[in-house]
């Protein structure tokens, strides 16, 4: 069978349909960066797990090319100090995301300024950090693949889940 819902506004909001509509565009956006860089995270992670495992497994033409692998992966999750103008990582960057994101959605109101420009940057931020990502899988990490293939070795899978970190763990 099926009933018709409606959805209306908490009548104790007293929020513009403008303002909700900027809530919900800016909490969208942010939402879909978070699963974006929580995916290449995730990926990464694991991807750095299965190196480290390699590396101990490599001869000495290939250990060269998995560490150059790994600090490449690394300069992209770690922020790094460049002068004047720090450069925002993976890592701090999902973090951002994570709490703008809450920022946002948490008030009954609309975003304000310093949110819409903080998420603009956060943004342009990932642009650049996903075009290195899809760089480095497309490109170092796939050189990299053929060549364990060549050698015998486990190739890189992007779907293995990263190992836990148990320091940060649920305590039950």
């Amino acid at each position: 069978w099926e009933q018709t819902l409606s959805v209306s506004a908490d009548p104790r909001m007293k929020l513009s349909a403008e303002d909700f509509s900027a809530q919900f565009d800016l909490a969208r956006r942010l939402a879909a960066a978070l699963d974006g860089g929580t995916g290449a995270l995730l990926e990464a992670r694991s991807i750095r797990a299965q190196l480290t495992d390699l590396s101990a497994r490599a001869d000495a033409g290939l250990a060269p090319r998995i560490r150059s692998l790994d600090l490449h992966i690394t300069a992209l999750l770690e922020s790094a100090d460049e002068g004047a103008a720090p450069v925002r990582g993976l890592e701090r960057l999902n973090g951002d995301f994570l709490t703008l994101y809450t920022q946002v959605t948490d008030a009954d109101a609309a975003p304000t300024a310093v949110q819409a420009s903080e998420t603009e940057l956060a943004l342009q931020d990932w642009s650049r950090i996903e075009t290195g990502w899809r760089s480095l899988r497309d490109g170092e990490a796939a050189e990299l693949d053929r060549e364990l293939l060549k050698a015998r070795l486990p190739r890189l899978r992007f779907d293995i889940e990263p190992p836990r970190n148990l320091e940060f763990a649920d305590e039950e």
